[in-house]
Formats: C-alpha cells, sequence, structure tokens
C-alpha cells in the first residue's frame, strides 16, 4: 500500500510537471525522480538521429549487448530512428545512464520508451515463492531471435546455463508496484491532455473576442485608434503566453494524437488568425509585425532550452572550457531601430523615458514624426523590437535600421566642413571617418581638428551605457 507521503509527493511532482513556468531541464529531473520513486520496470529504449550507416540491427546489437539481453529490435528507416528491447529493466535503466557516446556521436539521442496501455514495453516481474506463473510463448518458441526485426545479443547464454536448459521460463503478471506505476504515468499523461484542452479552450475564446474587435477596427474613427491599440495590446499579451505555454506541453509532453498537426504549425495557425482578422483595417501591417516577432520569440526561447541539455560535441571533454565560436569573427549587425510614426505629440523626452530600463543606449535623434535609436551593442536592439516600447501611453513597435542604408544618409544630411590636411599632405573630410561606423573616430579629432557640427534639423540626445 502506498503511504500518504507518497501519494502527497506523485501529486506535487503531477502539477509541476503540468506547470507552464517548469522548464524543460526541471521536467527531466522531475521525471527521473518519478521514474526512481516508483521504480517503474520499462524496459524499451528508443534511440533517435542514428547515422544511415548504423542503422542496422546487427550495429545496434553490437553496442547495445553490454547493458543487457537484447529481446528484440525495431527500425525506423524514416526517422532514422529504432526501438530496442531488453529483457530486464535493469539494462534499459543502463543504457540511459550510460556516458558512452552511441556509434562514437554526441548527436544520437537514447530516451526511455514505455505504454501505460502496452505491457510489452515493461518488465513482468515474477510471481512470488509458492504460485504458479505462466510460460513465456516467445521464448519458448524462439530463444534466439524473435518475429520480424527481433535479434539476442547473447546467443549462447540460455545454452551456457543449466538452469535455464532444464527449467522452462516462467513469468508472472505485474505485480502491485508496477500497475501502481503504471496507474500513475497514465495519471499523469491523463492531467497533460486536460490542461492542453483547457489552454486550447481560453486561446479559442479570445480569438472569439477578436472578430468583434475587428469589425469594431473597420468602422471606429481614426481618432480613437490609439485608444483601440492600448485595448488590443492587453488583449494580446495573455493570449500569447497563453501560445507559449501551449507550444512547451505540446513539445515536451510527449503526447502525439492521431490526425493532429504539429506543435509548431498549430501555435503558428492559432496566432496568424489573429492578424488575418484585421486583414481590412489599418491595423493589419502592424499587428502582422507584432505577430511574427512573437512567433519568432516562442521558437527561439523553446530551442534554447532544448539545446542546453545537449552534450558536448564529439572530441570535446564535458570538463574543458567552451570554445566561443565568433572569437575571430567581425559583428556586422545594426546597431540602431527607428520609429517610423512616433505617437501625437510625442518629443525627445517621451522616447528618453520609454527607453528608460534598456541598456546600451547612446543616441536618441528624433526629426519630424520618427525617431532613430543607436545602441552600444547590436544585441541591445533585439529586446525593444520585440517587445515594443510605450511612449505616451501607445504601444509602438521600431524596426532595424540597416547599416547600409543608414549610414550613408546619416553621413550627407551633415555639412562637410573644409577638408584637413594631414601630416603627409594629404586632405581628408573630417566627416569621412563617421560614415565606416559609430565607433571609429574621425580623422580630423585625431589630427586636433574641430569636428563637424551635429545637424539641427534633428533633436539628439546621448547616454551612457549603463542608462
Amino acid at each position: 500500500m502506498r503511504t500518504e507521503a507518497y501519494i502527497k509527493e506523485s501529486m506535487r511532482i503531477f502539477s509541476l510537471l503540468a506547470s507552464p513556468q517548469t522548464t524543460p531541464l526541471q521536467k527531466a529531473e522531475l521525471n527521473f525522480r518519478f521514474l526512481s520513486m516508483n521504480k517503474t520496470p520499462f524496459r524499451c529504449v528508443q534511440v533517435k538521429n542514428i547515422p544511415a550507416g548504423n542503422l542496422r540491427i546487427a550495429s545496434l546489437a553490437k553496442h547495445f549487448q553490454y547493458y543487457g539481453d537484447i529481446t528484440n529490435i525495431t527500425l525506423d528507416e524514416a526517422q532514422h530512428s529504432a526501438v530496442v528491447q531488453f529483457e530486464h529493466s535493469k539494462a534499459a535503466y543502463a543504457a540511459l545512464r550510460s556516458h558512452s557516446a552511441v556509434f562514437k556521436n554526441r548527436f544520437v539521442i537514447v530516451e526511455p520508451l514505455y505504454n501505460p496501455n502496452d505491457p510489452a514495453t515493461f518488465e513482468k516481474l515474477p510471481r512470488k515463492r509458492g504460485e504458479k506463473g505462466k510460460p513465456n510463448p516467445s521464448r519458448a518458441s524462439s530463444p534466439g531471435v524473435s518475429s520480424g526485426a527481433g535479434v539476442s545479443s547473447k546467443p549462447g547464454a540460455s545454452s551456457s546455463d543449466p538452469s535455464n536448459s532444464s527449467k522452462p521460463s516462467e513469468l508472472s503478471e505485474p505485480s502491485e508496484s508496477s500497475e501502481s506505476a503504471m496507474k500513475l504515468v497514465a495519471t499523469r499523461q491523463h492531467l497533460q491532455q486536460e490542461e492542453i484542452a483547457v489552454i486550447r479552450s481560453s486561446i479559442q475564446k479570445r480569438l472569439e473576442l477578436l472578430q468583434k474587435y475587428a469589425l469594431l477596427a473597420q468602422t471606429i474613427a481614426p481618432a480613437e485608434l490609439p485608444k483601440l491599440r492600448t485595448s488590443l495590446s492587453q488583449l494580446l499579451e495573455p493570449l500569447y503566453q497563453e501560445a507559449g505555454a501551449l507550444y512547451e506541453l505540446l513539445k515536451t509532453s510527449g503526447i502525439k494524437e492521431e490526425g493532429s498537426e504539429g506543435p509548431e504549425s498549430e501555435v503558428k495557425r492559432l496566432l496568424s488568425a489573429v492578424f488575418q482578422l484585421f486583414e481590412d483595417s489599418e491595423l493589419f501591417a502592424e499587428l502582422k509585425t507584432a505577430v511574427t516577432s512573437r512567433l519568432y520569440s516562442i521558437f527561439e526561447k523553446q530551442y534554447r532550452q532544448l539545446n542546453r541539455s545537449k552534450r558536448p560535441f564529439a572530441g570535446a571533454s564535458g570538463f574543458s572550457k567552451k570554445r566561443r565560436a565568433a572569437m575571430y569573427e567581425i559583428d556586422n549587425r545594426p546597431r540602431s531601430i527607428r520609429i517610423a510614426q512616433l505617437p501625437a505629440g510625442a518629443t525627445q523626452d517621451d522616447v528618453a523615458v520609454a527607453l528608460k530600463g534598456f541598456f546600451g543606449v547612446q543616441r536618441i535623434d528624433v526629426e519630424g514624426g520618427s525617431a532613430t535609436i543607436s545602441f552600444l551593442q547590436p544585441w541591445q536592439t533585439t529586446k525593444p523590437v520585440r517587445g515594443g516600447l510605450w511612449i505616451r501611453n501607445q504601444k509602438v513597435y521600431p524596426e532595424v535600421v540597416a547599416m547600409q542604408s543608414s549610414t550613408p544618409a546619416a553621413a550627407s544630411q551633415q555639412p562637410q566642413p573644409a577638408p584637413s590636411t594631414g601630416p603627409a599632405g594629404t586632405s581628408e573630410p573630417a566627416g569621412a571617418s563617421e560614415a565606416m561606423g559609430s565607433g571609429a573616430l574621425s580623422t580630423s579629432e585625431s589630427q586636433g581638428a574641430t569636428p563637424a557640427p551635429a545637424s539641427s534639423s534633428s533633436n539628439s540626445a546621448s547616454f551612457c551605457s549603463v542608462c
């Protein structure tokens, strides 16, 4: 019988696994704790990302025979994967805990495989002493190779053991502990399915509410658009969070419904319906940009979390210092963003207040109804572009300014002073070096000449890197 403490711990693990705030690494630790606590006797492992040259039964049997006796191997050439079935669950646990690379390839993944509705994926524990068991027909008919792609890793094991040759293999039905473990696994999957259904239902209700906003956007006066944008932002933010939670659940739960689309396709379809509702309004382009940016953020976040759990590359020790890939590369990504249309009455101070809390702001140029913001590093432009800026109670989404198109234009707007003569008698304009990038010093400054004056047509402000 299970104690009350065991039941409470199991329910706590289920609630954490079903929570969208739990990271994939934490879920992997909870899964390992759950399997170890219940001693789940699964005996099948799934091998993924198998190279084409090793996608053979002989190669798989040669590698996995060191962990224990193999009863069956099933290949899936389309997915480059295979299912290895051991005789005992100890062998499956040993294969999972092994640190040796399969086929000397660190990209080959070994995962547990079990189905609560399929007793063949679990080890049948023997009955207690004095109880009758049932013989296993598969071992009696074919001790070495089973039907299909089965293979035995040690063909001489049954003949060398006299006890095995004289007594039939008697295995019984799963014991009470294994049945309880199977029920807990089924309960966990049921909770995950319920949470997925609740999130899908909530997203559909929000999309139905957005249809009313879309009808309102077609007939609303232009002066009322800022209020409508604010209401849409308050409605879309929970929708984005639910879409991210749904994508994470579909990717990490392992639940695959028959005839259903993939996690990426489903989340993309749900969020694409947001801006498609506003196709005949002025908000279509703005919403399409915001949804595309949020989709990219959701997929990239999950990709980063999955890659953190990967093993080091082949040839590199797990304790060695990782080399930086971009150590000798030049980062030519843009360092400036541009707000094409500022809210009515917005000034340079309003833009500066909106940028409070953003790191690396170097310069703000406001000209007419647009603004250009320069940062110290290229990666510092990501947060304002994806999350937007609140300016005068209105959220705007800047765009990245390409260096090739923005740098010559910025240089052409500045007046060109008289060329300064260098020490070697050569003349060079003072603003020539400014067109080469924001981080380079001009020739006139290095020689002590007067720098070029700033353009009077734009308001500018400089910030330190920690503003």
